[in-house]
């Protein structure tokens, strides 16, 4: 009918605006440009993969995840909450979580830390706030006090740079 449907070209198989390759007995897979965005259609439940010979490094499934592999492993999965990330997340910025939102540790979210716009905040929710320094425990914080990890080794304070105040209700004091 002298329509432009497809032609072989100098360089490959040359398709116009709209006109898509299709693959499949019923056409489940198309292929083609439309309206400025490059479409890759599946006509049915069939999830779509970018492979190579020997092994998935992208997965789409309708309706679910998208899955991102390397060397054919699985590091990245969407989910209907999230993302979830296999391995370590190395960043050559900062995360920024929002205020009011918070950054939870532990199988049981039990270590939380929150910026709520005025404060920040640290819970432990089901144990200690230990503090470390060289993987060494100098401190904890615990539900009836802030206590040093040893018995007569850590200073409060030192010489050149003293608390101008404490405030108590009572004072025990030994230099023996």
């Amino acid at each position: 009918n002298g329509t432009y449907q497809c032609q072989i070209g100098s360089s490959g198989l040359d398709f116009p605006d709209n006109k898509k390759a299709r693959f499949g007995d019923s056409e489940d897979l198309q292929i083609y440009h439309e309206s400025g965005f490059n479409q890759i259609y599946t006509a049915n439940s069939s999830p779509i993969q970018l492979r190579t010979v020997n092994e998935l490094m992208v997965k789409a499934i309708p309706d679910g995840a998208v899955e991102v592999y390397y060397d054919g492993s699985k590091k990245l999965e969407t989910t209907n909450i999230g993302v979830t990330v296999t391995g370590a997340i190395t960043t050559t910025d900062h995360i920024f979580i929002p205020d009011n939102k918070s950054l939870k540790l532990g199988a049981g979210h039990d270590f939380i830390l929150t910026h709520d716009t005025v404060n920040n905040i640290i819970n432990s929710g089901n144990g200690d706030l230990v503090l470390q320094t060289a993987n060494n425990s100098r401190a904890f914080l615990t539900s009836t006090g802030f206590h040093p990890s040893a018995t007569n080794t850590y200073d409060l304070g030192r010489t050149d740079r003293r608390w101008a105040n404490v405030y108590t209700n009572d004072l025990h004091l030994s230099n023996e």
